[in-house]
């Protein structure tokens, strides 16, 4: 299964927060489809730390990294995502 990475972080006041809410709250459709959405830590359904239970988009999490200066760790979280989602039999195009 071949799937696109795509990050939607958006600007503040240009409607990116109701796009990422439509994306979440239908994240169980999207799975289907083939788009995986992740959950408030960016963990993916396909990861074992995956947790649905708060419903809050990544959103918040992503602000959190930006503001601190801490790409670093986004950058670390997606490569593991990666090599998370190949162990799973899920191919990231990026």
């Amino acid at each position: 299964m071949k799937m696109d990475l795509i990050l939607h972080p958006g600007h503040g006041k240009c409607g990116s927060s109701s796009v990422q809410k439509f994306l979440y709250d239908n994240r169980a459709v999207l799975q289907d489809a083939g788009v995986a959405v992740p959950d408030r830590f960016l963990h993916f359904r396909f990861e074992k730390k995956c947790d649905f239970s708060v419903q809050q988009p990544a959103i918040s999490y992503l602000s959190k990294l930006a503001n601190q200066g801490k790409s670093s760790l986004l950058e670390k979280r997606l490569e593991t995502a990666i090599e998370n989602a190949e162990q799973s039999g899920i191919h990231f195009c990026y």
